[in-house]
């Protein structure tokens, strides 16, 4: 149900960015970044605690707060996604949404 959740809220954050064109990165890598953190039951093996995991979060965070642009921010939300590599959560292009 989790993952369902997460998937719902991404699909949700990023239609609602690609129609405007411009978006709020760092509120939308934070979301992600949430989500994943307080909701996803496998997050434990993640090792969050880890230090290469924190130094990643940081960056990713980093470069989004100068991000407005739609197609410039999924490639900081997609290496999240890539980080966890859990299978379950994904983006793709569809008919609403063509900007990814």
């Amino acid at each position: 149900m989790r993952i369902l959740k997460i998937t719902v809220i991404l699909a949700f954050l990023i239609s609602f960015s690609a129609k405007a064109q411009t978006c709020d990165c760092s509120a939308d890598v934070d979301t992600l970044i949430g989500l994943y953190e307080n909701d996803y039951s496998g997050h434990d093996n993640l090792s969050a605690s880890s230090a290469k995991y924190k130094r990643m979060v940081r960056s990713l965070r980093k470069e989004a707060q100068n991000t407005t642009d739609v197609k410039a921010c999924e490639p900081l939300l997609q290496s999240y996604i890539n980080y966890v590599a859990d299978g379950h959560v994904y983006m793709k292009q569809t008919a609403s949404n063509p900007y990814f």
